[in-house]
């Protein structure tokens, strides 16, 4: 396989390793990651969770293998400063002047000398004309290897153990996190593994400290502009349809309204998240008032095909369906205080009975009226109506935020991976790493065998344990999760796409009362949030020092 061929020796081990590995994140990654797009929809009861799992894993599979990058940045470029211009400056000046005295050499003595370059070495034969040549030959080559043997012990093994032991570290910790149902950040934990490791391979001063308190900031701008958003989502929903004189007719008013600014967001994210690798967007997405027309006018084409929609839902039924509810309820009402009363007129006054008998003639006359057809008054049926037709947005937002996720995320598991394979491949470390189909395709396949087998852990935490969601709400958490990555990526803000999911849960729950939210499961999902990133990082330096001792020991590395 030219995958193995011609490395050094040991590194092929390294090399399978990293790739299980990598398959071990991706599959942690389905598990906890990935629910928080379905949550809501399952929660809602919008999808079953059967049916949130197959359509999450055929929408994250497409995204992370036709949309995922094919030129992963490495991760660590952003968390760690390593300083190798100088090293590779004294290559480049070594390898210049050992290439000058071999092209000056002429016929004469022979001296033979061995080039080690990476894994590589070969033998070469240089004809000298006098032993002084031979000399500098010999010291231009010691120098050229010297240089070479120091950018591969001091940058490129550290970091191949580093990256080898931050796909551990952030697997394990997200496994731990799914078997308890929270709902973690992938990124801070591959980003606290990469700064743990970072820390002790190559020294405080290599973390990028500011971006760290850039993720820290994350903790509570993410949540807290989602939750703010789909607060005053959920308010507005509540105000318009829900507390409408006819609930069902308001909503088919205003879902094409809605439907706008909703398609106009998610084509948004679609490009802004999901498509930003491909080469045949990029005109697009790097044009922003383009961008912005080409979002809106799928939005207004939305709109339109939502007013024809929701103007086939017949709502005869749930009018009859209103009026014999309230009917009923308000006859049972009447009747039981009309008896009350009668009852007593014999241990009443003659003058308080005469006023009793006439308020009970009324009441009696309000009785019979109550048959009238023209009352419309909002009953539990027209609210399940309403339901109704947000279970087909709620899905769709869900859809769009699968496939967004699969695209954008799974480079957590190939990025360490790619980089891993890129060293040991070319043996030099770069800014970017090339990544093949078959690699994205193993990150593909690792998230859906994760979502399909431990999804269900996050999924019940998202959607049931948080608080109570219906359509209405799972919408309006979903939207508003949308709209806060869209904004916070025009304005450069730092967030987490979980957290900013989970925020927007609460903001629905609060927009109904904090005693419709579940403290303890919040508490304890905050509680994770702010572990990740030193868990990852206490995991990673673990694993290091065991990759590299075990490394040493029995592969000679």
């Amino acid at each position: 396989m030219t995958l193995f061929q011609n490395l050094e020796p040991g590194m092929p081990f390294l090399l399978v390793t990293a790739l299980i590995f990598g398959l071990y994140m991706a599959w942690n990654i389905g598990a906890n990651d990935v629910a928080n797009a379905m949550g809501t929809s399952v929660g809602s009861g919008a999808l079953t969770l059967r049916n949130a799992v197959i359509v999450a894993a055929v929408l994250e599979f497409v995204g992370a293998f036709f949309a995922g990058s094919e030129v992963s940045e490495t991760i660590r470029k952003d968390m760690l400063n390593l300083d190798t211009k100088s090293v590779k400056a004294e290559i480049a000046a070594a390898q210049k002047n050992y290439d000058k005295l071999r092209g000056s050499s002429s016929p004469g003595e022979k001296a033979e000398g061995s080039i080690k370059d990476g894994a590589e070495e070969t033998n070469t034969v240089v004809e000298v004309t006098d032993k002084a040549t031979a000399g500098k030959l010999e010291q231009a080559k010691s120098r050229l290897d010297a240089a070479k043997k120091v950018l591969r012990d001091d940058f490129m093994m550290p970091l191949i153990y580093g990256m080898l032991a931050a796909l551990l570290a952030a697997g394990v910790w997200l496994q731990i996190a799914s078997y308890y149902g929270w709902p973690v950040s992938t990124t801070h934990s591959i980003v606290g593994a990469i700064i743990g490791f970072g820390a002790v391979a190559f020294g405080i001063d290599a973390v990028n400290w500011p971006k760290v308190g850039a993720i820290v900031a994350s903790w509570f701008i993410s949540p807290l502009a989602s939750g703010v958003i789909s607060f005053l989502i959920f308010s507005i929903i509540r105000k318009k349809i829900f507390f409408a004189k006819n609930p069902v007719l308001a909503a088919k008013r205003f879902t094409p309204i809605i439907a706008f600014p909703v398609f106009t967001i998610l084509i948004l994210v679609l490009f802004t998240k999901g498509l930003k690798h491909s080469e045949m967007f990029k005109p697009i997405i790097e044009n922003k008032p383009l961008l912005i027309f080409v979002s809106a006018v799928f939005g207004l084409i939305a709109a339109g095909i939502a007013r024809i929609l929701v103007s086939r839902i017949d709502t005869s039924k749930a009018s009859l369906n209103e009026r014999r509810e309230q009917h009923s309820f308000i006859k049972r009402r009447l009747v039981k205080a009309i008896d009350q009363l009668k009852r007593s007129l014999s241990r009443t006054e003659a003058e308080n009975s005469e006023k009793i008998a006439k308020v009970v003639t009324e009441l009696e006359e309000i009785n019979d009226s109550i048959e009238d057809p023209d009352a419309d008054v909002p009953t539990d049926s027209s609210y399940k109506e309403v339901e109704r037709i947000f279970v087909y947005l709620q899905i769709i937002s869900a859809c769009f935020v699968a496939f967004a996720h699969g695209s954008n995320d799974v480079a957590n598991a190939i990025g360490p991976l790619a980089a891993v394979i890129d060293i040991i491949r070319t043996n030099d470390i770069s800014q970017t790493a090339p990544v093949a189909k078959w690699v994205l395709l193993l990150g593909g396949i690792g998230i859906v065998v994760g979502l399909a087998t431990w999804g269900w852990r996050v999924i019940e935490t998202v959607g049931k344990k948080i608080t109570e969601l219906t359509p209405t709400r799972g919408f309006s958490a979903e939207f508003g999760a949308a709209t806060t990555i869209v904004v916070a990526s025009s304005i450069g803000l730092p967030i987490s796409t979980t957290h900013t999911l989970v925020g927007a849960v609460l903001g629905v729950g609060m927009a109904r009362g904090m005693s419709s939210l579940n403290i303890g499961a919040v508490r304890n999902i905050m509680v994770s949030w702010v572990v990740t990133v030193p868990a990852g990082a206490f995991f990673a330096i673990m694993f290091f020092y065991l990759i590299r001792w075990a490394s040493q020991t029995f592969l000679g590395l």
